[in-house]
């Protein structure tokens, strides 16, 4: 049986059986990583893999792995949506003040002779906000995450322009040349 290392936490209830179970040694068969340090007294003669959830692996020492014949793989583009979610998210936080509005929402009292909702009607106008159809938003990188976010607002009408080193073959997106072209030309700006 494989013995797996978490340093950051994962849950590997559904995955651990007759092949592998989780363990705390510092001599493991496996390493799981999502963005901490793979310390490299970790990397023994016993390692076989080290896995990063997600992009890059920056944190851990590749010649040291090489050396020790210790495979390195990360998965890139596991996030993707999760992150394009929270980019959208925050983008309507940026033109809509919903924190402000849940506030009041959560404080609002009638006056006398008023109902709630005559209440509340008065106080909408200072919360009304932009919409985000119809404004430029600027993505730098049009990687996974970058091509994930520009189609969603692509079908939420926005106008769509981005940057990437290398040109990339996108239905939706206006891109520049320089990241400089994109700034000036966007009313929103993702990176």
């Amino acid at each position: 049986m494989f013995e797996v290392k978490t340093i950051d936490r994962f849950d590997l209830t559904d995955f651990a059986g007759d092949i592998f179970k989780e363990s705390n040694t510092d001599t493991p068969d496996a390493i799981l990583v999502r963005s901490s340090h793979v310390n490299n007294e970790l990397i023994s003669k016993r390692l076989l893999v080290i896995a990063r959830a997600g992009t890059g692996v920056n944190t851990i020492n590749l010649n040291a792995c090489t050396a020790n014949g210790t495979a390195v793989f990360n998965t890139p583009g596991v996030n993707a949506n999760a992150v394009k979610e929270l980019i959208i998210q925050n983008l309507f936080r940026c033109v809509r003040p919903l924190d402000g509005a849940v506030e009041m929402m959560e404080n609002l009292k009638a006056a006398e002779g008023e109902t709630l909702q005559e209440a509340a009607e008065a106080k909408r106008g200072d919360f009304v906000g932009e919409e985000l159809y119809g404004k430029t938003i600027g993505i730098l990188g049009l990687g996974t995450i970058g091509q994930r976010l520009a189609d969603s607002c692509y079908h939420m009408g926005m106008q769509v322009i981005g940057f990437n080193r290398s040109r990339k073959n996108l239905r939706h997106v206006q891109q520049f040349e320089t990241i400089d072209e994109v700034l000036v030309a966007s009313r929103i700006l993702c990176k």
